[in-house]
């Protein structure tokens, strides 16, 4: 009934004069239920709270249980086993039941038993104890057991009664020690307070006074005492094994833990419970010994750890185990699971039987890709779920040896894509009329990807390559002003899409070269003679603030000449013009260059929106220009350059 310890309780039933002496062992399911499938834990019922509960007559008795394992809907069913009085429960036919503990006149136990019963039919039980203090009880009081606490530790004052019916009241006094302490909830049966500081080990002594006022019985009082111990290094000593169910034949480690004390420290391990086994290492800190094989039924060892301390102190802990008889040796590996990409995944195994030390290996049976099993030798291992593109069922078992014994289960793990996402990538700023890439990455989808690229926002409208493919370009539209252009990725894959965004900042674009023209016309025919006036202006996208004097170099035959700016300062017209010589000749027209427009040292040619300006003439040269001929030889002569001419192209 629970494995807290060994209790033993004395019932004088009636008036007859006969006792029954009941022990109280620890109990657990008789009987083992194996998996009703490959994939099935086995069906368990568990009591909740205490196994054995001590309540006076009148009191309203809450009986909880619950069950794991086992197959399909469960079906529950509370049960009187124990106890001259019958009760009647309610809602007998649920996980909790409870009664109302009857009125006698001395003290009685009942025993109840919850059965659980699967789709299966399979069903297993457990039973719970209910002491009844009768009318006749009396009342007594429990301070708890006296211990050793360190500095600074909040130590916990857990006193009890039991006997006699009506209304308690609880007052914790300190008795005896010193330094005074200031006790929490001194009112209650749990009181509390703060360990003091103490140069060596101190006593402290608590006395807890019960009084019971009953309208029947009248004021009836009982007090206990308790005594802690105060250390500036307080003894703790814990004791436990891997598991509290070992197989027939398997070696056992009793493991010890030990905090506190000073000096030398002395160990004993002593059996307990049980059939004797012989303990290795008894005077050590862990011990061990080989399981007896038990061919019928389990059985419960007990163990005992005690520490004692060069100061004089000493602690001790106690483990229980059962010891599952002999049976053939079963592995199960479970339960099938669908995970996502990525996640980390168990793969809980479970082996029963067998005699004798056991092995375990995991391996990946099935299903692609590999991947990498951690802790693979033990019975519980794990993975991480890979990165696919599509639902994909990966396979893996479980094998087990016991001496001769291998047996073997498999579980299925169906790993799915991570959910689908996109990425646009991160915002960009470009200048204009440069080359752009939009690069998308896409995780997770079950399936096949569709991707399309589409402008969303901003002007104007530009033209994307590859717009069917997670990464694709275009080129920058040249803009006078910052412009936002938004541009939207949208992915499907099976029956999920998803969509994310860019923002492209395209930078105004500094004034360029927008065209250049000859405006001058010769003053007879198409040739300058000496003398005359040769006029050039250059055509910009926008206003510039002209410092200094910008050349133009026109081609005069084999020779440069340099035409002067006559410009304004500020201006999106840049003019120019140069005087025939009387050396200058060239029958088939003046050229300028692509490269023709310069800054000579200390002028500047500023937009207003900033940046560079563009110097560059290569789109709007002119080359052998018939109209414009040139013979600084003929008869000088002047007209006026026709100045309301319109600019070429």
């Amino acid at each position: 009934m629970g494995s807290g310890g060994l209790g033993a309780r004395t019932t004088r039933r009636g008036g007859c004069g006969t006792f029954a002496l009941l022990l109280s062992l620890p109990v657990l399911v008789c009987g083992l239920s194996l998996p009703t499938s490959a994939h099935s834990a086995p069906l368990s019922v568990n009591i909740d709270g205490p196994l054995n509960q001590h309540v006076d007559y009148g009191t309203r008795v809450t009986l909880s249980g619950s069950a794991t394992g086992g197959s399909g809907t469960k079906r529950y069913s509370w049960t009187q086993t124990e106890g001259l009085t019958a009760v009647t429960l309610i809602n007998a036919n649920r996980a909790s039941a409870s009664f109302t503990a009857p009125k006698q006149s001395e003290d009685e136990w009942l025993g109840f038993q919850l059965t659980v019963t699967d789709a299966s039919g399979t069903a297993t039980s457990e039973t719970t104890y209910v002491n009844v203090f009768g009318t006749g009880s009396v009342l007594s009081a429990n301070a708890g057991p006296d211990r050793t606490v360190g500095i600074g530790h909040t130590v916990t004052l857990s006193g009890r009664s039991w006997g006699r019916g009506g209304t308690k009241t609880y007052a914790w006094t300190q008795t005896a020690g010193s330094p005074t302490v200031t006790i929490d909830n001194a009112d209650r049966a749990s009181a509390g307070f703060t360990a003091p500081s103490v140069a060596s080990n101190t006593v402290l002594e608590f006395t807890l006074t019960v009084t019971a006022q009953s309208s029947t019985a009248g004021t009836s009082n009982a007090t206990d005492k308790v005594r802690i111990t105060v250390s500036p290094s307080p003894l703790s000593v814990g004791a436990y094994t891997a598991s509290n169910r070992v197989d027939s034949g398997a070696p056992v480690t009793l493991n010890g833990t030990v905090s506190g004390g000073s000096g030398t420290l002395t160990y004993a391990w002593v059996q307990t419970y049980g059939k004797t086994v012989t303990l290795d290492g008894s005077n050590r800190l862990n011990a061990s010994f080989t399981a007896p094989v038990v061919t019928s039924h389990w059985l419960w060892l007990g163990f005992r750890l005690t520490v004692t301390s060069a100061d004089g102190q000493s602690d001790a802990a106690t483990v229980w185990l059962r010891v599952m008889p002999a049976i053939p040796l079963s592995a199960t590996a479970w339960a099938d699971q669908t995970v996502t990409a990525g996640s980390s995944v168990t793969l809980s195994g479970r082996v029963i039987g067998g005699i004798g030390a056991k092995t375990y290996a995991w391996t990946q049976t099935g299903g692609s890709p590999a991947v990498t099993i951690d802790d693979a030798d033990q019975v519980s291992a794990s993975f991480t779920a890979p990165s696919v593109t599509a639902s994909t069922p990966l396979e893996f078992t479980l094998t087990a040896t016991a001496g001769s014994e291998t047996d073997t289960d498999t579980v299925s793990v169906t790993v799915k894509p991570a959910p689908l996402s996109v990425e646009a990538g991160a915002d960009q700023a470009v200048d204009s009329r440069a080359p752009v890439a939009l690069a998308g990455t896409v995780t997770g989808g079950d399936g096949p990807r569709t991707y399309a690229w589409t402008q969303t926002g901003g002007s104007p409208t530009v033209t994307i390559d590859n717009v069917n493919q997670a990464s694709a370009s275009f080129t920058a539209p040249s803009v006078t002003e910052a412009t936002e252009l938004e541009f939207t990725l949208t992915v499907a894959a099976g029956s999920e899409t998803a969509a994310d965004t860019v923002t492209v900042t395209v930078a105004a674009e500094p004034p360029r070269v927008a065209g250049l023209s000859l405006v001058s016309r010769p003053q007879s025919g198409d040739t300058y003679g000496p003398g005359e006036t040769v006029r050039a202006q250059v055509w910009l996208t926008g206003l510039v603030a002209v410092s200094g004097s910008p050349r133009l170099a026109l081609g005069i035959g084999t020779q440069t000449r340099t035409m002067s700016y006559v410009g304004l300062e500020r201006t999106q017209v840049l003019e120019f013009e140069y005087a025939v010589q009387a050396s200058d000749a060239d029958a088939d027209g003046v050229s300028i260059g692509g490269s023709a427009l310069s800054l000579p040292s200390g002028t500047t040619l500023t937009g207003e929106i900033g940046g560079t300006v563009g110097l560059s003439l290569s789109e709007h040269a002119i080359a052998n220009a018939s109209e414009h001929k040139v013979d600084g030889s003929q008869t000088a002569g002047s007209l006026l350059p026709d100045l309301n001419a319109c600019p070429e192209d």
